[in-house]
């Protein structure tokens, strides 16, 4: 079982899953990749801008990254997390989750997502 947390200032990049797994019982893998819509509160924008105290945000994502990990069993866990700006189009989020069964995989997914909402993260529009 593995878990990753990242915050980082550089585009997101995804790097490839290598195959075959070890050990072999990961069943699925979802990702889940939040991109910057050109289009904020009917205003077009260039971009966002996300900030938050890295390290606070880094300890909070590993605290939910282990919670979630732990509660559906998961095989692995990644989060990229971007901050500072990010233009439209690009993402600022990165989640990978592997567990046994897709079921597991798609509830943890969901649950990471709807406690990242609490957790804060300054964020403005940059106008065109």
């Amino acid at each position: 079982m593995g878990v990753r947390v990242f915050v980082i200032h550089r585009p997101i990049t995804r790097n490839e899953v290598s195959f075959p797994l070890e050990p072999k019982l990961t069943g699925a893998i979802l990702e889940y990749f939040h991109v910057v819509r050109e289009e904020q509160g009917g205003e077009l924008v260039r971009g966002m801008r996300f900030e938050a105290d890295r390290e606070l945000l880094q300890a909070r994502l590993l605290q939910l990254a282990h919670r979630v990990t732990k509660d559906y069993d998961l095989m692995d866990l990644e989060c990229f997390r971007r901050v500072g700006e990010v233009a439209s189009g690009e993402p600022c989020l990165l989640l990978r989750i592997a567990a046994t069964h897709f079921s597991e995989a798609h509830r943890a997914l969901s649950d990471f997502l709807e406690e990242l909402r609490t957790i804060d993260i300054t964020s403005a529009p940059l106008l065109k």
